[in-house]
């Protein structure tokens, strides 16, 4: 039997109000005992699966962000090659990825396998919970690796494969759960996992379910003192601007931040939204070239979703480190809202998405935000411009929440760790995913930008949304292209 010496890990799961390690008299107590001998023990590892998932976010949506073109990594010990991009199997950032989102799986599956039949007590609802987290994990474990094993040793599953039994898991919690805000939280799970297989005929069933139910719906995972919400440190409470955002995407950070005391003022971050739905229902009505009824939709989201969404005013100390980043060929960041933004040279400077900054206060969205506006949809008389829309769309939407990376195709490899141990991984598993059209631009190309000091514009170097739409043919991605 397994012995008690992991009591420590127990109590971080628990939480350290549960139990004292030191009143433990004999170390050699049997986990057996230990899973019999304390009360009510699904109701507290339900609450460790919500604290692991809290830690799973600060990687994934740190890491994330880095990887893509939403945050250059200024100064942080956070990986310095993601924003190349760089990707190899022995990149320890790889590993913390891998690993947080094993724990969540693993968890998860010893809640159900373990702690469940040892408590009586266990409800209905606490088993769908744990079918819920465990979902959660094949759903992140699908997004942001190419393969990943689920369990010691065992066999090598595809993204595509992680993404099924992502929408098991959330069907069991359904069965489970019946109605409610995690038979909710399962669909919009179930609606992510088949958006990325490509499915549309499930995607819009969810979609369009989601829309009629609760269409300002958002599932959070909240922080605390004892776990703090890592991408708002780096954003905000470190005041030494750790990342810089594309001058593109300005007005949109921070979203994360506090305004008393960062240690009691840790804000939550969006895990499931609604605004997914309508964002792929109008992708699927593209796809079918049905360029009006995605002007609706897009329409609707803008009016009915986004406009309610909250913000925030709030004194922004940041300076963007003086702005320069000639290293890697970034010219100044803008500090003044006189600036405007050209998405690409030739385009036609837009203006409003850069804020003023160095102590002036700032009006930020905290949920979801856009610069678009109905006027630039109605203006759209073509099918692969409102489809690059979207894309810019689910960019500034899901800012600052780990999502572009996954839009973009880049995805992970399986950890040296995994590869070392385990006979059924081979060279290909540790390959990562770059789609040649990003991995083809120069390095930092994603986070670069040119500053017109004398005009105030900035001119950013590279159209990702707009390359992304020229090659949507691509398995790679667009799902339903």
């Amino acid at each position: 039997m397994k012995k008690i010496y992991i009591i420590t890990l127990f109590s971080l799961f628990f939480g350290c109000e549960l139990f004292d390690p030191t009143d433990v008299d004999n170390p050699n107590v049997s986990e057996d005992k230990f899973l019999s001998d304390i009360p009510r023990i699904s109701s507290s590892w339900v609450n460790g699966l919500e604290r692991q998932l809290a830690t799973t976010l600060n990687q994934t949506v740190v890491l994330g962000e880095i990887l893509s073109d939403n945050y250059f990594n200024n100064r942080t010990l956070s990986s310095k090659v993601f924003d190349i991009p760089e990707i190899t199997f022995q990149d320890v950032d790889v590993l913390s990825m891998q690993s947080a989102i094993h724990r969540l799986r693993f968890m998860a599956e010893y809640g159900l396998e373990q702690v469940a039949p040892n408590d009586e007590a266990t409800t209905d609802t606490q088993l769908a919970q744990m079918r819920f987290y465990l979902g959660l994990a094949y759903l992140m474990a699908g997004e942001y690796f190419t393969n990943l094993p689920i369990t010691e040793g065992g066999e090598v599953r595809s993204s595509s494969e992680l993404y099924q039994l992502a929408i098991d898991e959330f069907s069991q919690t359904i069965q489970l759960e019946g109605a409610g805000d995690l038979a909710f939280d399962a669909r919009l799970g179930q609606l992510r996992a088949y958006y990325r297989l490509g499915d549309a005929q499930n995607a819009l069933t969810i979609a369009d379910e989601i829309i009629a139910g609760a269409p300002d719906y958002v599932r959070f995972v909240s922080y605390e003192e004892n776990t703090r919400n890592d991408m708002q440190f780096f954003l905000f409470d470190s005041e030494e601007n750790e990342f810089a955002p594309l001058p593109r995407l300005d007005f949109l950070d921070p979203k994360y931040y506090f305004e008393d005391l960062a240690e009691t003022e840790q804000k939550s971050i969006a895990l499931l939204k609604a605004e997914e739905a309508f964002l792929i229902k109008a992708e699927i009505a593209l796809a079918n070239n049905q360029l009006s009824q995605a002007k609706a939709t897009l329409t609707t989201l803008l009016d009915e979703v986004i406009a309610e969404r909250p913000t925030a005013t709030f004194v922004d100390p940041d300076n963007r480190n003086g702005g320069t980043n000639t290293s890697v060929g970034i010219d100044k960041y803008p500090l003044s809202a006189s600036y405007a933004v050209r998405f690409e040279s030739g385009s036609d400077p837009v203006n409003g998405l850069v804020l003023d900054r160095s102590g002036s206060e700032v009006t930020v969205p905290t949920v979801s935000g856009t610069h678009i506006t109905e006027a630039d949809i109605t203006a759209i008389t073509d099918v692969d411009a409102l489809l690059e829309m979207v894309y810019l769309m689910r960019q500034e939407i899901f800012m600052a929440e780990g999502r572009r990376v996954v839009d973009l195709g880049i995805k992970l490899p399986v950890a040296q760790n995994e590869f070392d141990g385990n006979d059924q991984i081979n060279d290909t598993h540790i390959q990562p995913q770059v789609p040649e059209f990003i991995a083809g631009l120069d390095d930092f190309a994603l986070d670069s930008f040119e500053n017109d000091e004398n005009n105030e514009v900035i001119t950013i170097t590279v159209n990702l949304n707009r390359i992304l739409v020229e090659n949507k043919t691509s398995e790679l991605v667009l799902p339903f292209h």
